[in-house]
């Protein structure tokens, strides 16, 4: 009886031996071949190679020509089985067509739809469209539509870190749009996200909650959901480039326990609120915040709000607490600029252009900072700015004589500006927003040729000492040619 096992196991490796992958492939296509001898039967263990790139369209079948692909080994009409075959770090191609599926992503992979506009995911209204649980998936090119309506439900759920989600339509889910649960260092970028959620269960286009740090959502379209992003107890995430309007309450919320966030040259306009703070230590610069109930509304300390554009909304900035700034603003035609409540103080608030604000320019009933000392100016206010109205600057330092006074309690801008307030480029002396040779040339021009003095002439003095003479030549050359220090940015603040 051995001896007889003994020569079958021999015939079975000459088989193996005489035939190698040609055998295999009679076989199996695909598969590698295992054979060992059990009990008197062959067991044979295939194990299918995994494809470096897979396809799936909703038209391939067994036995179709699907597009010169093998069936069940790179080709599918399943996304989640293309996913299933592909190699970690593949690519899963899906061309257009509508996928009703629920998509769990638990590999490294790209999933990559043929046109975001043709290729869909549809939820089916239940569970999430797709949930991400591990690092480093790139999806793009989809429709997501149609997720479950639970608490946790969302059009992508990304429960891991690094990832990319681009060019992508995310809409008409009955939970958030995107939602990130404990995820960082992602980027969401080119997306529109819209429409999710009712009002009957609000819901946002952009959700991170607990602990999402270090996101990036970039050069996005969230509009019409209830919520636009919703920021929760995560913190460092920045929103850059994106248009964020008519949701039905927030464009942005950021919530307690959610600091160092970002909001850099974003459009909030037409939202119940554009921004509110819960939270502390935020920055929201070069914004557009226009046409909202309330532009921005701040509960939280010690926030930054820089070089805004506030217009047309009922509030421009509503202040609920103490010890932000808000400064180099354009605060024009809504019903009240800016409207500090009581009991909250020294928020600094200077370099803003107040303009025809119908009801109040300001309303101060707290106790609060409206100048940068007279060494640098307050704010511009359109109706203290001609000496019909008192407004007087006898020296002409760009400061007016008489303080401006504050609606709501004893509060002054202390040293109003003469003219609107204007980000000047130090050394800019041309005016082509740029400091080069030009600017040098300029300089040599005026100081010692017949060249026109700079408008206004403090963008000559680079060095800040009040005047425009040879120390500012020396100091232009050193910091185009020599590794000197660039121009003091402050040098026109006020203009002069």
């Amino acid at each position: 009886m051995q001896k007889r096992l003994f020569k079958e196991r021999i015939a079975i490796v000459t088989i193996a031996l005489l035939f190698g992958a040609s055998v295999i492939s009679a076989i199996s296509g695909s598969c590698i071949e295992n054979s060992i001898k059990k009990e008197g039967r062959i067991i044979v263990n295939c194990e299918k190679n995994e494809a470096v790139e897979v396809w799936v369209d909703d038209d391939y079948y067994d036995g179709g020509y699907n597009d010169g692909h093998t069936w069940g080994y790179d080709a599918f009409n399943n996304i989640q089985e293309g996913i299933t075959a592909v190699i970690i770090g593949g690519t899963v191609h899906v061309l257009n067509g509508i996928y009703y599926e629920n998509i769990v992503i638990n590999k490294v992979v790209n999933l990559v739809g043929e046109d975001k506009t043709g290729t869909a995911l549809d939820g089916g209204g239940i569970n999430d469209v797709v949930s991400i649980t591990v690092d480093q998936v790139n999806i793009s090119g989809f429709t997501v539509v149609n997720s479950g309506s639970s608490t946790n439900n969302a059009g992508i759920n990304i429960l891991s870190s690094n990832n990319t989600i681009m060019d992508c339509e995310i809409y008409m889910n009955y939970g958030d749009g995107i939602r990130l649960i404990s995820s960082s260092g992602n980027t969401i970028s080119y997306c529109n996200v819209f429409s999710n959620g009712d009002i009957f269960n609000p819901r946002s286009g952009i959700v991170l909650f607990s602990n999402s740090e270090n996101n990036i959502i970039t050069n996005c379209d969230i509009q019409y959901n209830s919520e636009g992003i919703d920021i929760d107890h995560s913190s460092s995430n920045n929103v850059i480039n994106c248009t964020i309007y008519s949701n039905v309450y927030r464009g942005i919320y950021i919530d307690v326990n959610s600091e160092s966030n970002v909001i850099t040259n974003s459009d909030m306009s037409n939202n119940g609120w554009g921004i509110i703070f819960y939270a502390s230590y935020n920055t929201v610069s070069g914004c557009i915040i226009s046409s909202n109930d309330y532009g921005i509304c701040t509960y939280g300390s010690n926030n930054t709000i820089k070089g805004c554009d506030i217009s047309n909304n009922d509030y421009g900035i509503s202040i609920h607490s103490s010890y932000n700034t808000i400064k180099e603003c354009d605060i024009s035609f809504n019903d009240y600029g800016i409207y500090a409540y009581s009991s909250h103080h020294d928020n600094n608030i200077y370099h803003n252009n107040f303009v025809d604000n119908t009801v109040y320019q300001a309303y101060d009933s707290g106790s609060n900072i409206w100048d940068d000392d007279c060494s640098s100016g307050g704010n511009y206010w359109s109706d203290f700015d001609e000496p019909v109205e008192g407004a007087y600057d006898n020296n002409s330092d760009g400061i007016i004589d008489l303080p401006y006074n504050i609606s709501g309690g004893s509060n002054q801008d202390k040293c109003p500006l003469s003219a609107p307030w204007m980000p000047y480029l130090c050394g800019d002396l041309n005016n082509d927003d740029i400091v080069n040779i030009g600017d040098l040339t300029y300089i040599i021009a005026y100081l010692y040729g017949d060249g026109l003095a700079p408008s206004p002439l403090c963008l000559g003095d680079l060095n800040n000492d009040d005047v425009v003479n040879i120390g500012d030549l020396t100091y232009i050359i050193a910091y185009l040619y020599g590794g000197g220090p660039a121009p003091d940015p402050d040098c026109c603040n006020p203009p002069w």
